[in-house]
């Protein structure tokens, strides 16, 4: 029930939308199906919002975009039609001043002709020009309100052109913006599927080589063993033919260095050693005590001092 509500106008709205089809001409049922299409949208928008508080808010604020139009309808139904009648009195009035005007020359020539029987034939002959320019005028009148006309109907159309082609490319716009994200989530779902191919490529590799380190027989042996860089190697033991020898005086057993009774029993040795060690040699009492201690002269040459 929930898609459905989400997928379609609920039917009191469709009932406010064709009562609004009756009311107008072509430009209102066009106003009419944008609104029917924008409604849908939201519908369509909100489709993850299924419950019924939600449905009822579009459903409300729908019924309100509908009372709108259908005023804006008729006020502009109300508009035209005074539009139309004004200029229906005004063509009117014209072609009865006209008519009054052709009446009045008519009376004022059959004075004219009563009074004057030698100027009758002059009389006749401006009475029924005057009688052809009021056709004249009538006929121009009729073809002026055909034009108005034609032009109205032209603007409708091409209005009601507009329109379509407006619906026609947002169709096309979301079919085209549908496609990208299908393309994308195509290459999104290609990208995750080559990274579990390698990924289990990987665990299987690494399986392998776990089989491979099980099966050598000295594989623990080699699992439990530690390095030693004092130690030496064989190679290094068995090197019989150099005539000298790569390797260090303490992997030769050869210690050339002092003792640590020899090096603590120089005073100065000692000095630094407790300084160092209680983590105050760098501070300036102890730059002090070693000058006191350890003195030192300025270099004779560029009278830089020692400390």
């Amino acid at each position: 029930d929930g898609n459905k509500q989400c997928n379609v106008l609920p039917p009191s709205l469709l009932e406010a939308l064709d009562s609004l089809r009756t009311l107008g001409d072509e430009d209102c049922d066009s106003e009419v199906e944008l609104l029917k299409q924008e409604l849908l949208g939201e519908l369509e928008a909100a489709k993850h919002k299924r419950d019924k508080i939600h449905y009822e808010k579009i459903k409300k604020k729908g019924l309100g975009d509908v009372e709108r139009l259908r005023k804006r309808i008729i006020e502009k139904s109300r508009l035209s039609t005074n539009k139309a009648k004004n200029e229906a009195k005004q063509r009117e009035l014209k072609a009865k001043l006209a008519l009054l005007r052709a009446q009045q020359q008519l009376s004022d020539t059959q004075n004219q002709q009563e009074s004057s029987r030698p100027n009758c034939k002059v009389a006749d002959e401006k009475v029924i020009d005057v009688q052809k320019r009021l056709e004249a005028m009538q006929v121009l009148a009729k073809h002026q309100l055909r034009q108005v006309q034609d032009h109205e109907k032209e603007n409708a159309e091409v209005l009601l052109q507009e329109e379509m082609m407006k619906q026609r490319k947002m169709c096309f716009n979301k079919e085209r913006s549908t496609f990208r994200q299908e393309q994308r989530q195509q290459k999104l779902i290609a990208q995750q599927e080559a990274e579990d191919k390698m990924t289990r490529e990987r665990e299987l590799q690494l399986e392998r080589l776990s089989f491979l380190a099980m099966s050598c027989p000295y594989q623990k042996k080699i699992a439990d063993l530690s390095a030693d860089i004092h130690k030496s190697t064989n190679a290094r033991q068995n090197d019989f033919f150099r005539r000298q020898s790569d390797l260090a005086d303490f992997q030769l057993d050869r210690h050339t260095s002092f003792t640590d009774e020899k090096i603590f029993s120089d005073k100065k040795f000692r000095l630094a050693n407790s300084l160092h060690e209680a983590g105050i040699n760098k501070t300036i009492a102890a730059r002090d005590v070693i000058r006191n201690v350890i003195p030192r002269t300025e270099e004779r040459t560029t009278g830089i001092k020692p400390y």
